[in-house]
């Protein structure tokens, strides 16, 4: 007791404990709160360290939902932050509010091109979201 006190164990350690425990114990009720729980806190854990890909992995085996929808929505974020578009993307798909994502992920996408002179990726980027008016900026870029 003491131990576990004083030193962190990690929330994988712990869901390994619980799956340990689905097979042995004969409380199946306290078996599926403990899993609930040891999944939950591992998802939050990878995705406070940035590990969107484990932490998807986790939640995927949890089949929650609101556990999916946040490493989605996070790791669109984050991957959006660093200009990592492609995995913003893949990310963003798992998310409740994967419209909204998307869109302003390609605005992103297309001002980073746009920045780096890229006009045509660009105009195919931002006819993706219909912005018309930043399609047009394009086109007076490249004259």
């Amino acid at each position: 007791d003491d131990y576990y006190r004083t030193k962190k164990i990690p929330a994988t350690t712990i869901l390994e404990s619980a799956r340990l425990e689905s097979i042995i114990s004969s409380d199946q009720e306290m078996v599926k709160t403990n899993l609930e729980t040891a999944y939950n806190n591992t998802v939050v854990e990878l995705v406070h360290g940035n590990n969107y890909e484990r932490a998807l992995g986790f939640a995927k085996q949890s089949n929650n939902h609101e556990l999916i929808n946040l490493v989605g929505t996070n790791g669109a974020a984050y991957y959006l932050k660093k200009e990592q578009f492609v995995k913003a993307l893949k990310f963003c798909e798992l998310s409740n509010q994967k419209d909204q994502l998307r869109q302003t992920i390609y605005r992103n996408q297309g001002v980073s091109l746009m920045q780096k002179k890229d006009f045509q990726g660009a105009i195919s980027i931002f006819a993706k979201i219909n912005d018309q008016q930043s399609i047009r900026s394009c086109y007076v870029g490249l004259f």
